[in-house]
This record gives structure tokens, sequence and C-alpha cells, in this order.
């Protein structure tokens, strides 16, 4: 049996965007199909708006795009930047929750961490600075 396809985060917006140029275009999946030459089935053209199956292949990107009078350059461009923006913001999100599990586990830990000098802290038993 085939190993399921794991869609990364640029998967999800190209998918998106993809359906977004097609929505935009007031065509139907078989005239899209029919605009490309029979390269692209109207079922997979279905898939792809809809996210089923495999991710859409840069050959099915660019002829869609033409097919509905999308910039295919201006298209990526636009998913990489979104992509971008949201593994930027996961990576900022995961580091809170690991700033807030190294809080909850050992409240000076990021004392430690910032000053490097937890003993001056810790040494005191209840966390006061010395000074």
């Amino acid at each position: 049996m085939a190993e399921k396809i794991k869609w990364t985060t640029l998967d999800y917006v190209a998918k998106e965007a993809i359906a977004k140029v097609m929505d935009d275009s007031g065509l139907a999946y078989r005239p899209i199909a029919d605009r490309i030459g029979g390269f692209v089935s109207h079922v997979r053209i279905g898939d792809i708006h809809n996210g089923v199956k495999s991710p859409i292949r840069l050959s099915e990107f660019i002829a869609i795009c033409d097919a509905c009078g999308a910039d295919p350059v201006q298209t990526l461009r636009e998913i990489i930047a979104e992509a971008r923006r949201i593994e930027t913001e996961r990576e900022r999100e995961r580091r809170v929750e690991e700033t807030k599990r190294i809080l909850k586990d050992d409240p000076m830990a990021l004392a430690a961490d910032i000053d490097g000098e937890k003993s001056k802290y810790v040494e005191y038993g209840d966390g006061d600075d010395p000074a």
C-alpha cells in the first residue's frame, strides 16, 4: 500500500491560493480542464481545489493559473510570503510555550538563562537578589 503524502505548510497555503484563483475566475472544474487541454482532468482540478489526495504539482499550478488568468509568479510569491508568515508565527508560539514550560518546571531557570548566574538567586532559597 502506498504511503500517505504528508502535506507541508507550503502545500496548504498553495491549496488555499489556487482555490482562490479558481473561485475568482468564476470557472467550474470542467471549463478549467478544457482550457488546459486535458493535461489536468476536471476531477483532479476538483481534488486540488478541495485539498484532497496529493498537493498540487508545479505543472498543475502553472496550468491552472494560466487557464484562470492569474499570474503564476505573483501567486507563487504570495504563497511563499504567507507560508513564511505562518511558520514564523508557529515558531514564536513554540518559543512562548517552551518558556511557559520552563518557568512552570523551574521558575528560576529563565533568570539563569538571562544572566548566567543562577547561583546568586538560588543560593538564598527564595530567589531574591542578594544585592
